[in-house]
């Protein structure tokens, strides 16, 4: 019986590592086809994002990588999004009541209102400055100022650059092995949550949970992998100028 457990464990620990081979072997330019054209062009036309990263001492190719799925998931479903409803219900009652992504980034208030949070925590105020918003306003401008930021194309970027930082200083007693371990790490926080839990995260990375359906039915994808891919693709081209 202990001879065929071992065996089975062998045998489920093969099936593991054959999936994440799988995962990684997937070539996403093919599998999405139009949309990851379309999501690569859009970082290629507009420059002026990767200027913005740096600015804020931000890698531009990490970064960039770390929003590119969700520029596919855009890509997609920007023909059946409609937001407007939902904007309403967020302003007038909280993200409790209506949490939902907006933009290219497709980001959400609940993300917005961490992130504003985690800025005075870190000490990053004078850097993110043009970000905060006056508490001293009552509850549904406060509301309405984080979706008018959300709706920024340079606003998002900076809550890229933010979420960046806020990452750098909460996980900054953990030792990477190399820059893609970094890269997975943060993109699955950046999709499933950097407030969770770092067991959680890494949980997270292994999973195949992303799906580009406004439902979230169909094909379930690897979002570290995705990011990954577009990363190592965007470092070999830059090592070919």
């Amino acid at each position: 019986m202990q001879k065929l457990f071992k065996i089975f464990v062998l045998l489920a620990c093969l099936g593991l590592a054959l999936n994440g081979k799988a995962q990684q072997a997937t070539n996403y330019s093919e599998e999405f086809g139009a949309d990851y054209s379309q999501a690569k062009d859009f970082l290629s036309k507009n420059s002026w994002i990767a200027d913005s990263l740096g600015s804020y001492n931000v890698p531009a190719a990490f970064a960039e990588a770390i929003i590119f799925p969700e520029l596919v998931r855009f890509s997609v479903l920007r023909d059946q999004m409609e937001t407007g409803g939902l904007k309403i219900l967020y302003v007038s009652f909280g993200k409790d009541y209506a949490d939902f992504s907006i933009g290219r980034f497709q980001m959400k208030p609940s993300f917005a209102e961490q992130l504003l949070t985690d800025i005075e925590m870190y000490k990053l105020n004078k850097t993110f400055r043009s970000l905060l918003i006056n508490k001293t306003f009552d509850e549904e401008t406060q509301r309405r100022a984080v979706i008018k930021s959300l709706e920024s194309p340079q606003k998002q970027v900076m809550y890229l650059a933010a979420f960046y930082q806020v990452c750098e200083q909460k996980f900054k007693s953990k030792k990477w092995t190399s820059t893609e371990e970094k890269l997975r790490f943060y993109a699955t926080a950046y999709n499933c949550g950097y407030r969770q839990t770092e067991k959680y995260i890494l949980q997270k990375a292994r999973q195949s949970f992303f799906s580009t359906s406004i439902m979230g039915f169909g094909k379930t994808y690897n979002y570290a992998n995705i990011s990954l891919f577009y990363y190592e693709q965007s470092i070999e081209k830059l090592t070919r100028q």
